[in-house]
């Protein structure tokens, strides 16, 4: 960025606009719900990984590696 902003906030935005196109780009999200008494066993395995992310990746992962 060489542009010279009059504000900070300008910054913000422009930064946020950057930010905002990269994810679009190369991002991917997914949404995943859960009923709280049918499902309870997952939601108990999922709260007790720090990173739910890497450790339904590795799982995944795993899966398509076996077949």
């Amino acid at each position: 960025m060489n542009q010279k902003y009059k504000t900070n906030h300008q910054r913000k935005v422009a930064r946020n606009k950057v930010i905002q196109e990269y994810q679009k780009r190369s991002l991917k999200n997914y949404n995943l719900r859960l009923h709280k008494v049918n499902d309870a066993a997952v939601i108990e395995k999922l709260e007790s990984v720090p990173n739910k992310a890497e450790y339904l990746r590795n799982l995944i992962l795993a899966d398509i590696n076996k077949n």
